[in-house]
């Protein structure tokens, strides 16, 4: 398991209408706060998205998982936003 040092910051481009195609949950986190810091210490980690039908709930995703927008995956993930 790849960990990047304790208090590193990433960058994410912010991307409404996508969600990282997966059948099932790599890690998930409770805020975006700890989404963001726990993806940012994990070099294993390609980004996290906010599911769209679910209040507080940010899930991660390795760089193996693909990306999908709302034009391929319909209205289901109209409302997500993803972070990458």
């Amino acid at each position: 398991r790849a960990i990047a040092a304790p208090g590193t910051v990433c960058k994410y481009k912010t991307m409404k209408g996508h969600a990282y195609e997966s059948a099932e949950t790599w890690k998930e986190a409770d805020t975006h706060e700890k989404a963001k810091k726990m993806c940012d210490e994990d070099d294993e980690c390609a980004g996290y998205h906010l599911h769209g039908m679910i209040d507080n709930g940010y899930y991660l995703y390795k760089h193996t998982n693909g990306i999908v927008n709302s034009k391929e995956a319909g209205d289901f993930v109209k409302d997500f936003v993803l972070y990458k």
